[in-house]
């Protein structure tokens, strides 16, 4: 009786460890680390293939929950895409030729911004009939190559990222940050010191060092000297108001919290997000990435929250 016991026993454990192990094993394919992020970046939850109008798409911001705004660097239009119909349902032109590399909505306005620094401001950007456009000169310029833009609602400003030189007037920087800068809506001025600035050594060391912030999936790039990230987007988060940037060059998202340290850091698939150039959230925290098509189509991917 004894030895059946014991027997029993033994394989009651044999199964605890194999069921422990098995849940080991799938948790390990979620994505709970600590300082992850809650989203499946390796599985998006649908793909769009966008016209080809936004093959060279640059920016896209969410009008609703059914349309996203984009815009393409050739051309002063704004495309309005349904994601229910797939398709876009209108546009209208805001100015002439221009590299414009990202938009942003601030109450009944939209924004826009070239490389060279230069804002847009579009009122009553849904009605073409009455649509006016504004352009203000900023202290950017070329050197900055400003690619994200997007507004941050808890400081009610514009956030603008740079791409390359971090610095700005009479604000010098090494290149080894990257800068991200305010517009202020209210004075419709930059307002001169960074509102961020991105130690691209502090992303290295987490590629290289056992930190408590970690990604899903370990970088290729692990060598510091290596490390590339060119912001190409910025976005608020609406659900935790942590600041994203998303670099093509580098491919891969960061995450600051408001101190402007690093939180998070998340590598991007070449084979899902080729060339990712926009970025936006849904109120829900749905996350909206657009990737220009290069020889092919541009393609807008879809990340459900927590799943």
């Amino acid at each position: 009786m004894k030895n059946e016991s014991t027997s029993k026993l033994s394989t009651l454990k044999g199964v605890c460890l194999f069921s422990f192990a098995a849940v080991i094993v799938s948790c390990q394919s979620l994505p709970a680390q600590k300082g992850s992020l809650p989203y499946n970046f390796y599985k998006p939850a649908e793909m769009f293939i966008l016209p080809a109008i936004l093959r060279e798409v640059s920016g896209n911001t969410m009008l609703n929950q059914q349309v996203l705004v984009c815009v393409q660097d050739e051309v002063g239009k704004l495309y309005f895409y349904d994601l229910i119909a797939k398709k876009v349902s209108k546009s209208v032109a805001f100015a002439g030729a221009g590299d414009f590399e990202d938009v942003a909505l601030a109450g009944n306005e939209a924004w826009t911004i070239k490389s060279n620094g230069r804002l847009y401001c579009i009122s009553s950007f849904e009605d073409a009939s009455k649509m006016t456009t504004k352009e203000f000169k900023t202290p950017l310029s070329e050197a900055n190559d400003t690619e994200g833009l997007c507004y941050d609602p808890v400081e009610d400003v514009l956030l603008i990222a740079s791409k390359a030189s971090p610095s700005c007037g009479n604000q010098v920087f090494s290149e080894d940050y990257k800068a991200i800068y305010k517009f202020d809506l209210k004075t419709k001025t930059l307002v001169g010191k960074p509102a961020y600035l991105i130690d691209l050594n502090k992303i290295g060391d987490f590629l290289s060092t056992k930190s408590p912030v970690t990604s899903q999936k370990k970088p290729k790039h692990e060598k510091k000297k290596e490390l590339k990230f060119e912001p190409s987007a910025i976005a608020v988060h609406p659900v935790t108001n942590e600041v994203w940037v998303m670099a093509a060059k580098g491919r891969a998202i960061i995450v600051l919290n408001r101190k402007g340290d690093i939180v998070a850091y998340q590598p991007l698939e070449k084979d899902i997000l080729p060339q990712p150039e926009g970025m936006a959230f849904a109120t829900d925290g749905t996350l909206y990435i657009s990737s220009e098509g290069g020889e092919g189509s541009g393609k807008l991917m879809k990340f459900e929250m927590g799943k």
